[in-house]
């Protein structure tokens, strides 16, 4: 039985050092190829940004093909902009889910939100 042309599954171990040695390109081609899956691409991912590595472009691609990870974005920082789509409930008008850690929000604390023509602000009360 050849096994020569069956794909060889690469472990997360194995992307680090492509994506240290080689730079992204390898990943991307790693990943076109079928020979690494999302997981282990986030799981090579979040070692690298354990182990302090500068691993941006890394960080940047996956967010770019798989977009946040399963448990949600990360929290945003101030001064930065993001797009959120509205959300409807049955019976309901459409709202936003906005992230408050940012203003130093706990649950139950209250925001002062201020409703403009194109624009809401939300502040810390």
């Amino acid at each position: 039985m050849e096994m020569l042309d069956k794909k060889s599954v690469k472990s997360f171990k194995d992307v680090q050092i492509s994506y240290l040695m080689e730079g992204l390109p390898a990943i991307e081609k790693m990943y076109a190829n079928g020979l690494a899956s999302k997981t282990t691409l986030r799981k090579a991912l979040k070692k690298l940004q354990e182990s302090g590595q500068d691993v941006k472009a890394l960080e940047e691609w996956v967010i770019e093909q798989f977009g946040a990870s399963v448990r949600g974005r990360s929290s945003p920082m101030a001064g930065e902009t993001r797009t959120y789509r509205a959300q409807q409930v049955t019976g309901s008008g459409p709202f936003l889910r906005l992230p408050l850690d940012v203003l130093g929000i706990q649950k139950g604390e209250l925001v002062r939100v201020k409703f403009g023509e194109t624009e809401v602000t939300v502040s810390k009360k």
